[in-house]
């Protein structure tokens, strides 16, 4: 069964995706999916917005739906406003860093399931190959150029 058959769009799940730090999962609101990526609005055990976040599908192992954790965030997070996203035949990746490249919202790149931060910044420019993030410091403070190989990103995190 493909992942994209599972999770249905506007729908809050639990995501495992770390096969090393099997306590760690993400909770969210399926925004899009497509048989590469998950993009969903990542909520808190509170239901609080988090973020937006773009999941490699492939590192995905496990799927939560309708337990009564996330019936409690589902209850939680009544009310909240979501992104909308324009779908388009660009693919669900391309939509989020189109999406990301017209704004000025925070991202926090992991790369190679480091399961932590690696790079942290604004998206300036993407291509097939290559992710361009304007790296930014604890004050927000612009700190140099970085560039992720987009075969190794495993999450992307926009803070909202």
């Amino acid at each position: 069964m493909e992942l994209n058959k599972i999770l249905v769009k506007n729908e809050v799940a639990c995501l495992y995706r770390n096969k090393k730090h099997t306590e760690n999962f993400f909770v969210g609101i399926v925004n899009m999916v497509d048989e590469d990526n998950i993009v969903f609005t990542s909520l808190s055990s509170e239901g609080e917005i988090e973020g937006l976040m773009l999941i490699n599908s492939k590192d995905v192992y496990l799927v939560e739906k309708n337990n009564k954790y996330i019936e409690k965030i589902k209850k939680d997070s009544k009310n909240k406003e979501l992104i909308v996203f324009k779908e388009d035949n660009k693919g669900v990746k391309n939509v989020f860093y189109d999406f990301l490249s017209n704004n000025t919202n925070i991202v926090e790149v992991e790369v190679n399931n480091s399961a932590h931060v690696d790079v942290r910044g604004r998206i300036i420019n993407y291509d097939e190959q290559w992710l361009e993030i304007q790296v930014v410091n604890e004050k927000q403070e612009d700190d140099g150029i970085a560039f992720c190989r987009m075969e190794d990103i495993t999450v992307v995190n926009a803070l909202v």
